[in-house]
């Protein structure tokens, strides 16, 4: 029996491909021992429920919760600090305003190495 599109947006684990690489980022700073995933998922628990009931619950909603949990821990485990995170969200906002459509966003290696 062939699924409609609603039944397969249940099975997707990421709806956009920043959310995969988040994901993927996470993993690899958890790997590398700069935190505990168990202090990472206590953030995420948290910032879920604060947000819950907020809006639409979905994937997007989710990863924003994530990225947020992300940052808190980076920020108590004194990882990197707020000016950092500014200046990486503006490179990643420039760097999407700068590639073409369809085409995979990259921050440059230099950049990254300035804030981590």
């Amino acid at each position: 029996m062939k699924k409609t599109v609603h039944e397969h947006e249940k099975d997707l684990i990421f709806s956009e491909p920043w959310q995969a690489e988040l994901f993927a980022l996470t993993v690899s700073l958890h790997e590398k021992g700069f935190f505990e995933w168990c202090d990472w998922t206590k953030t995420l628990g948290k910032n879920l429920k604060l947000d819950k009931g907020k809006g639409k619950d979905d994937l997007t909603r989710y990863f924003k919760n994530w990225l947020n949990a992300l940052e808190e821990t980076l920020l108590e485990k004194k990882v990197t600090n707020t000016k950092n995170i500014k200046i990486i969200a503006e490179a990643w906002r420039e760097t999407i305003s700068k590639t073409p459509h369809g085409k995979k966003v990259e921050i440059s290696d230099a950049i990254l190495k300035t804030i981590l």
